[in-house]
């Protein structure tokens, strides 16, 4: 019966009911659609007042999560009796099997039985035939090269009854067997069947090897970004710990907390992390284990910089950096520094970052640690990111996604895609970007990395937007809101509310923009998590562009002066020309052409000196608007020419056919195709 055929019984015959939704497939998973099974389930759960009725309807009289679902005394009697007229031997071969679950193979069974496998095949095939009680799934080659058949018990019923009927004892060794049979089978390859054996090492009550498979799946599993299952994988090893030897307890519980802590950053559950990495340390201090103590240090860090608990990251990553020198470690002190370097970089001090991390990596590369350089990359990236430093960012993040997925990072490689997202956005490089930020999204979301999938939306709206494709802009933005709010990262709320102030100004819904503003103040006040960054320079430029675009040139004017001064300490060339930019509009706006021309002149300056397309051609396109306006149609013709050539450059990456109708449909873009006509040949790529 399938599943839509018990709930049709179910329906007909207790005609009303109120029956949950998902009543009728829990009963199907239990019974796997056997109607006999299925039907005397149901007649179980009548007798037992589980099914009841209320007034004059069916309803269920306890939660499905709280209903025992066991096998009936009718059916239990029915399989028993199956069974009974088997051959002994016959019998003692499923009893064996069933030791490996509801699907088992023949050459296991064999070692079990110590029995000749062709032989044995025999009689199972006879069993399949005749009995109906397994049925044969193929044959399979084994890692050590030999054939096997694969077989699968008729009913998960028979499996139960059968490994219910064998005693405690005996039930162990075989799982002892089984393990050590699947073990050298598997000889190289046990990390695809580590989950497994550790079932098999667990029950057979051979507990160091339970957690060392344990931990073989555990690795699996973050391999797979799924690091959620590899904490819950680290969590049953831990849970083994107490049944080992009492002098080997300390170091696998060190080890195993260290691991489980680093699968919970890569999930984004810092707290848990920070309680694991805690523990790691006291245990790895008390057994002496000074690089585990150092390891664990290190950490601690990251857990405590994504929580934006910048005071305790300070004084741990000093910590790190102490205890690596002390046991001369050189790849932990590359850490130790890069770490350092992030704290700087998160509150402005770029210099001493920079200096930091270029120590870091010289180390982690003389030393030939790529786990190191895997993070150190990410952020050294990063840091050539904000300073408008586009083309040496690319290269640097591009290596640092590379090893990041060799390694199979799931803490830095989301970020890492991310970072590389924008900075070829920056270079007008649209496809690519688009790429990597939805590369870095769904790593992110199957891996449980809350903080770049709290990000990513906010880039992807910031990438539309340059485009001109304002519907998606809004929703990406929306999303990447909702998502830093239910996940309690500020950084991402705070970017994604002043996305949303810029967006809601483009579109002229200034109420819905003023009502935002007040919020980006509140998580300012909240959080000054890379407040230079978010607040002194990007929400500047937001609120430059709002008040100018709601009439107010006093109030723009002091936003994109506040702008420059803080582009200009922080060296960031990419807002140091957005500020001029900007400016060079509000004079537009006042009439003042003197200013307007000493303004854009300063920011060509700077898109001159380092690669930056989108904010380039909006430059020259401004420059062309403002030649044209005091009547130098020959040099608007060159800006307007100078214009088209990036827009070129930039249409020419983008392989979505809508996106690129959608920008070249612009009213901005097709004002600067229009004044350089004649002198490109737009109709190749329009």
């Amino acid at each position: 019966m399938g599943c839509d055929h018990i709930a049709r019984y179910l329906d007909t015959r207790f005609r009303p009911n109120e029956f949950p939704a998902d009543f009728a497939a829990l009963i199907h998973r239990k019974t796997e659609g056997h109607p006999l099974f299925a039907t005397g389930t149901v007649q179980l759960l009548v007798e037992r007042g589980d099914i009841a009725r209320s007034g004059d309807c069916w309803v269920l009289s306890r939660p499905l999560s709280q209903m025992d679902l066991q096998v009936p005394a009718t059916v239990r009697s029915m399989i028993a009796k199956q069974l009974e007229v088997l051959k002994e031997g016959d019998r003692r071969a499923l009893e064996y099997a069933s030791v490996e679950g509801e699907e088992f193979n023949g050459t296991v069974l064999a070692g079990l039985l110590g029995a000749d496998e062709l032989d044995l095949e025999e009689r199972l095939h006879d069993l399949d035939c005749t009995h109906r009680l397994i049925r044969s799934l193929g044959e399979e080659e084994l890692p050590d090269g030999s054939l096997t058949t694969r077989y699968r018990f008729a009913h998960a019923l028979y499996q139960n009854l059968l490994y219910g009927g064998l005693l405690s004892k005996r039930r162990a060794l075989l799982h002892r067997q089984a393990g050590e049979i699947l073990a050298r089978c598997y000889t190289g390859q046990t990390s695809r069947i580590a989950a497994a054996l550790a079932t098999h090492f667990e029950r057979g009550r051979d507990f160091s090897r339970a957690i060392h498979y344990l931990t073989e799946a555990a690795q699996v599993a973050a391999g797979r970004y799924a690091n959620a299952a590899a904490g819950q994988l680290y969590t049953g090893a831990l849970s083994l710990v107490e049944k080992l030897p009492a002098e080997q307890q300390g170091g696998v519980r060190a080890l195993l907390y260290y691991k489980r802590g680093l699968a919970m950053v890569a999930a984004s559950q810092y707290a848990d992390s920070i309680s694991d990495f805690h523990r790691a340390l006291t245990e790895a201090r008390a057994i002496g284990d000074s690089l585990l103590e150092c390891r664990s240090l290190i950490a601690l860090c990251e857990p405590l910089f994504q929580g934006h608990q910048m005071v305790e990251f300070g004084e741990w990553a000093q910590v790190a950096l102490e205890a690596a020198v002390r046991i001369q470690n050189q790849e932990l002190r590359s850490e130790a520094l890069a770490q350092l370097a992030r704290g700087n970089q998160a509150t402005g001090q770029l210099t001493a970052a920079r200096d930091l991390y270029d120590q870091s990596i010289d180390i982690a590369r003389a030393s030939e640690y790529r786990k190191g350089l895997s993070m150190q990359l990410t952020y050294r990236g990063i840091l050539h990111f904000f300073e408008s430093e586009y083309t040496t960012a690319e290269s640097v993040l591009a290596q640092g996604a590379q090893l990041g997925s060799e390694l199979r990072d799931g803490v830095n490689l989301p970020q890492c895609l991310c970072f590389l997202g924008l900075t070829r956005g920056n270079l007008g490089q649209i496809s690519s970007a688009l790429a990597a930020l939805h590369e870095a999204l769904e790593i992110s979301g199957r891996n449980g990395a809350q903080m770049v999938a709290s990000k990513v939306p906010n880039c992807l709206g910031w990438l539309h937007r340059e485009l001109h494709d304002f519907t998606t802009m809004l929703q990406y933005d929306r999303d990447g809101l909702e998502a830093s709010r239910r996940s309690g990262i500020h950084e991402a709320e705070a970017n994604a509310l002043i996305n949303l102030v810029q967006d809601y100004t483009i579109l002229g819904d200034f109420e819905k923009a003023r009502a935002l503003i007040g919020e980006v103040d509140a998580v300012h006040k909240r959080s000054e998590w890379h407040a230079w960054r978010f607040f002194d320079i990007r929400f500047q430029a937001v609120m430059a562009e709002h008040c100018l675009a709601t009439g107010e040139p006093a109030r723009a004017t002091e936003h994109a002066l506040r702008l420059l001064a803080n582009a200009t300490r922080q060296s960031t060339p990419k807002y140091i020309a957005v500020a001029h930019k900007i400016l060079t509009e509000i004079a537009l706006a006042r009439g003042d052409d003197a200013t307007a021309e000493r303004e854009i002149a300063n920011a060509i300056l700077r898109i001159e000196t380092r690669p930056m397309p989108l904010v380039a051609w909006r430059c020259h396109a401004l420059a062309g608007r403002l030649r044209s306006r005091i009547g130098d149609l020959e040099g608007a013709r060159r800006a307007f020419l100078e214009g088209a050539k990036v827009l070129e450059s930039i249409v020419s990456t983008i392989a979505d056919e809508r996106l690129r109708s959608v920008f070249l449909d612009a009213l901005a873009v097709r004002e600067v195709l229009s004044g350089a006509a004649g002198a490109t040949r737009w109709g190749s790529v329009g």
